[in-house]
């Protein structure tokens, strides 16, 4: 092999080397960008459990993974809202619950702990003997308002659905089954006032349970936001 024969072998092979290691470099930069993501996955999840702990895990129903679809010309269910008729929704829905707790308002204490099973510093649930008069106080909030919200902007709306949601969870009116409850008569208020209610869009992590908490604060806004998807058509 002639020197300008071996020139041009290590030439040609140093450009392959070159090449695999570019290759190789790439494949390594993917990998260590795939590593990043689960982590930040992980942190996601890892975000979410200790934020349920704090407020109480949503146990799964059919109501949170269907679509619903206004298509009759009845009265709306939600304009007459009342107790009478959250007791009905928990009697529907949390059937597979003790019978003595199914439709009937919680007549003892409770509260609510963090991730190490101590009392949250979040909003908590008013005294058993409060329960039926808060209840009634939103539900009659919700009927007076609700005409107006039929003529009202989207975005209002959305936030006075928002709004009745988080006081609902708070008054905390069932001993267990207020997570569901409270997403049946949410599903039936997004129905009632926009025609569609796709649950399954509903966001169920730690953005859910921030937002849950920031409207404890006094601002629904970003509960409110999450609802955007639920009700576009």
């Amino acid at each position: 092999m002639s020197a300008e024969e071996q020139l041009a072998w290590f030439s040609d092979s140093g450009n392959q080397l070159s090449d695999a290691l570019a290759a190789n470099t790439r494949e390594l930069m993917g990998l260590k960008a795939m590593i990043q993501r689960l982590g930040e996955g992980q942190k996601e999840v890892i975000r979410t459990l200790n934020l349920a702990a704090e407020t109480g895990l949503p146990t799964p129903d059919l109501v949170s993974t269907s679509v619903f679809t206004r298509r009759d010309n009845f009265d709306l269910v939600t304009r007459s809202l009342a107790p009478s008729l959250v007791l009905l929704f928990h009697r529907l829905i949390c059937f597979d619950l003790p019978e003595r707790g199914v439709g009937r308002l919680r007549s003892s204490e409770v509260w609510l702990g963090n991730a190490d099973g101590v009392r949250a510093d979040h909003a908590q649930p008013p005294p058993a003997s409060e329960v039926p008069s808060l209840l009634e106080a939103i539900c009659e909030n919700w009927r007076d308002n609700f005409k107006r919200l039929e003529g009202s902007s989207a975005k209002i709306r959305r936030l006075a659905i928002a709004k009745f949601h988080a006081a609902f969870l708070v008054t905390h009116p069932f001993l267990d089954g207020n997570g569901r409850v409270a997403r049946a008569i949410l599903m039936q208020q997004c129905l009632d006032l926009f025609g569609r209610a796709d649950m399954s869009l509903m966001e169920k992590g730690a953005r859910y349970y921030a937002a849950l908490s920031q409207a404890d604060k006094g601002d629904a806004s970003a509960l409110a936001s999450l609802l955007e998807p639920v009700v576009a058509t």
